[in-house]
């Protein structure tokens, strides 16, 4: 048998070895990681923005010579420079620049322009419009003489001062009294001192403004020998005016607690000065004028005029300030007050004021409001919840009233965060760590609260006594407008829960000797002003000008919106 030809067996073909054979398929089935390749950095092509500040409006007056821009430049990268007009400015840290640039009338174009880094360039146009003078001046300038007020005066001085002022359109070039010039002011006012003849003298204001119109105003003073001088200046109350009837001047009535009395002095030799009642009235020229104070009923006012050769002149006027009518007011509650006053301790130092404190405000709520009034002085711990579940057991009506009044010390446990009112056995907190001998505000709170009584107000005068709320709220003053109460006020108001509290100071010390105190009796003896009821808002007022310490007010427990506490005058 023919031996058959060897075949040429490639490379491929040749068996692999076993082991090959598996690194072989591993790679096969080996995924394939694509090849990244780096992108080139994103090229900013964005221009830098910007934005004006100022100014705001675009047209200006033509006063305006020169206008300072402001504004701000932002860009993903940095600026590198801005530009006003071809002109660089500074660029601060927050991208702000400023620059100024001189005005022509009419348009003005201001172009601003910005660079970033990468050279890309952010443009902004601003137009501003001076304005110019687009219409022909043909009006004087107009005068106005404050000084002297009549204009044919008769006076026996050597000399006067005019004062006045003048305004035009195109603006003033020249102001002359007589022979002199005028200093004016930016406000167009002017005074300038002439001397006076005997006999009449005529005083000539002439005033020129910047197109040449000519504007002109004329007084004649008589010029008198002061020897025959003897009477004193002639005085016209002009204001407060008196009440017509068929007319015939009446009395004055002004119904406000203030009023201004003022008027006109004249004398030839000159007014030195003007008393009304025992104060020196401001005098301007001719004219007087002094604010004063009206009590109800009447209040005579005397109006004493003095001149230079010391003659004197009065006018006796008097003004009535009616009390306010008011309705009688009828209601059925009964008012009480607690007053506790602590001033002589155990274990703490003494104190002078919380006794003489607690019967002035105990005295006044009794002899102006009708309070049935108990004072506890120098109460123990156990004498204080006695009072108060004495009260507590009371039986009140739907509009009775019940005032808690506490001055003495106050204490504060920054551990456990409570205020605390401290009475007469009281021990020091370095002897009493757990305070088992204080009374808390948290226990007062909720018993007071728990109350039946419907309307209570609690004002205290102890260190750290705003720490009663939790939240040391301070309310501050009326947000509405006083206004008198009416009997269906006082009705409405008494319909709500009551529960507002008054302390003198926050979470810290207040002083012996108390404003605090001395603002509620100021505030009580206002007897409840126009209508005879004082609220609580208006009580607050008394308070706005204590700062230190400052005074707390909120509301606690069941307090309704729109509560309040009266006290009616008796």
């Amino acid at each position: 048998m023919a031996k058959e030809p060897e075949s040429k067996v490639s490379e491929s073909e040749i068996p692999l070895h076993p082991q090959e054979l598996t690194n072989t398929r591993e790679e096969e089935t080996k995924p394939i990681t694509p090849k990244r390749t780096k992108l080139p950095d994103r090229q900013d092509t964005t221009p830098p923005n910007i934005e004006i500040l100022s100014p705001t409006e675009h047209v200006v007056p033509q006063s305006v010579e020169q206008l300072t821009v402001q504004g701000r430049v932002t860009d993903d990268n940095n600026v590198s420079e801005v530009k006003v007009n071809n002109i660089k400015t500074t660029i601060l840290e927050d991208g702000t620049f400023t620059a100024t640039v001189p005005l022509s009338n009419g348009e003005n174009d201001i172009r601003l322009a910005a660079i970033d880094m990468h050279n890309n360039l952010g443009t902004h146009l601003l137009t501003i419009v001076r304005e110019g003078v687009n219409h022909i001046d043909t009006t004087p300038p107009a005068i106005l003489i404050h000084s002297p007020i009549s204009r044919s005066a008769k006076l026996a001085v050597d000399q006067l001062t005019i004062e006045g002022g003048v305004t035009d359109d195109g603006g003033i070039a020249e102001v002359r009294v007589n022979d002199t010039e005028a200093v004016v002011s930016e406000t167009g006012e002017f005074a300038v001192t002439v001397p006076l003849d005997f006999g009449e003298n005529e005083i000539r204001i002439m005033v020129t403004d910047m197109s040449g119109h000519v504007g002109t105003d004329l007084l004649t003073v008589h010029r008198e020998d002061i020897s025959e001088d003897v009477e004193g200046p002639a005085i016209d109350v002009l204001s407060p005016t008196r009440e017509m009837k068929r007319g015939v001047k009446s009395s004055i009535i002004v119904r406000a607690a203030f009023t201004v009395v003022s008027g006109t002095v004249t004398d030839p030799s000159g007014v030195a000065k003007v008393m009304i009642n025992d104060t020196e009235a401001q005098v301007t020229g001719d004219k007087f004028s002094q604010k004063i104070q009206l009590a109800y009923g009447d209040n005579p006012i005397s109006v004493i005029a003095v001149d230079r050769l010391n003659n004197t002149s009065f006018e006796d006027i008097t003004i009535n300030r009616p009390k306010p009518v008011v309705d009688p007011l009828v209601r059925s509650g009964k008012d009480y007050a607690l007053l506790f006053a602590v001033d002589t301790y155990d274990h703490w130092p003494g104190l002078r004021y919380p006794r003489i404190d607690a019967m002035s405000i105990g005295q006044d709520l009794e002899d102006i409001y009708g309070f049935e009034v108990e004072l506890i002085h120098n109460p123990t711990k156990e004498d204080i919840l006695s009072v108060l579940h004495k009260y507590a057991q009371k039986e009140y009506g739907p509009e009775d009233q019940l005032l808690i009044f506490f001055a003495g010390h106050g204490d504060f446990d920054p551990v456990g965060n409570m205020g605390y009112l401290v009475s007469q056995d009281t021990k020091k907190p370095e002897d009493d760590n757990f305070r088992l001998s204080y009374f808390s505000h948290s226990y007062f709170r909720d018993f007071i609260d728990r109350m039946s009584c419907e309307h209570i107000f609690l004002v205290m005068d102890t260190c750290y006594s705003g720490t009663f709320d939790e939240r040391l709220a301070m309310r501050g003053e009326a947000d509405d407008e006083l206004r008198p109460f009416s009997q269906e006020d006082i009705k409405r108001k008494l319909g709500y829960t009551t529960r507002w509290y008054l302390t003198s100071g926050a979470n810290e010390q207040v002083p012996d000797n108390s404003l605090f105190a001395r603002a509620l009796l100021n505030a009580l003896r206002s007897e409840g002003g126009r209508d005879n009821i004082l609220n609580i808002q208006e009580i607050l007022t008394y308070f706005k000008d204590l700062n230190n310490p400052k005074p707390c007010f909120g509301e606690f427990g069941r307090n309704a919106p729109g509560s309040d506490f009266l006290f009616i005058k008796k």
